[in-house]
């Protein structure tokens, strides 16, 4: 016990001290592992639809898609100009995912299921036969069960109001709601 600092549980001879800053906010060093090996399983997406907005954006969006992940809380915002690309916007999801996958050095990202509600978009024939066609079982709830939806619904509303709590705020143009979303 005689070679254990005071204030430490190590010996801090020949070890670089701390920024204050590292000290403040009560952070510690640690080994941050850059690739991973490891799989991801029975990823469970719940899907909604945003919009449209009352003013059409800078980029031409007046919908928005929005994609979390149930057991993980992975969220992401996509936009659209119109319904009809729900399908191709699910698509570049899937893409992105992917991409995500090899830079982190996963080895398999496996989609489950895909939970919406029963708007026309996702009951679309397009949509399904997507879906259907990367075997994930999709799930149509019910309208306005927001018991059931609660792990999109909740972050639909938050998304909302902090974009219009944001819009009024700044004095930007009312067409960058995308962007400020």
């Amino acid at each position: 016990l005689k070679n254990i600092p005071k204030l430490g549980m190590f010996p801090t001879v020949g070890v670089k001290p701390l920024c204050d800053s590292c000290y403040i906010g009560e952070q510690q060093r640690r080994q941050v592992v850059k690739t991973s090996t490891r799989t991801i399983g029975d990823y469970e997406l719940f899907v909604d639809m945003g919009g449209p907005w009352p003013i059409t954006s800078k980029q031409g969006n007046k919908l928005w898609m929005l994609i979390r992940e149930r057991k993980r809380g992975y969220l992401a915002i996509y936009f659209l100009s119109t319904s009809s690309d729900v399908a191709d916007v699910f698509e570049q999801f899937l893409i992105d995912t992917n991409n995500k996958r090899k830079q982190l050095g996963m080895v398999h990202v496996d989609m489950s299921l895909i939970a919406t509600d029963d708007d026309r978009v996702f009951i679309s024939k397009k949509f399904k036969n997507l879906v259907r066609s990367l075997r994930i079982k999709q799930v149509v709830m019910p309208p306005y069960a927001h018991h059931l939806m609660l792990a999109v619904e909740g972050y639909m509303k938050h998304v909302k109001q902090g974009t219009i709590k944001l819009i009024h705020q700044s004095v930007l143009p009312a067409m960058l709601w995308d962007d400020l979303m």
